[in-house]
């Protein structure tokens, strides 16, 4: 399975994608915003896992626009932000789930590997490539 982290924590996204390929998840990276939104937009993935404060464009804004163009693909959103209003903004905009940092990583695999059962019968539009 391909999953796109969207991530500007170096640390975090180094134990993040060491955490995913033990779990034989094919990662990408991305810690931008707009780089996120940009690879979200061509390529196929099963999962995105995406962080709200990032650079460029927020996670929010990215989330939105991927929702408006009708790409399915699931997204979890990773962020410090854990207000009720923050995680209501984030599932009204179309996350499939919500995870506040910091956040144990056996959890996080468990979200991740639902919100992707959740989405198999969803996906990017037929133009999306893979960038392998």
């Amino acid at each position: 399975m391909k999953i796109l982290v969207v991530e500007d924590d170096r640390l975090l996204c180094e134990i993040l994608c060491k955490f995913l390929q033990k779990h034989d998840f094919t990662v990408e990276v991305s810690s931008t915003g707009e780089e996120g939104l940009s690879w979200a937009k061509q390529y196929s993935y099963d999962a995105i896992v995406l962080d709200v404060l990032l650079p460029t464009i927020d996670g929010f804004t990215v989330l939105k626009n991927l929702r408006e163009q009708d790409i399915r693909t699931p997204v979890l959103l990773l962020t410090v932000r854990e207000t009720v209003e923050d995680r209501v903004r984030g599932l009204e905009l179309g996350a499939d789930d919500y995870l506040s940092k910091p956040f144990d990583y056996d959890e996080f695999l468990a979200r991740l590997l639902s919100i992707i059962r959740r989405g198999k019968n969803e996906r990017s539009p037929s133009g999306a490539t893979d960038p392998s």
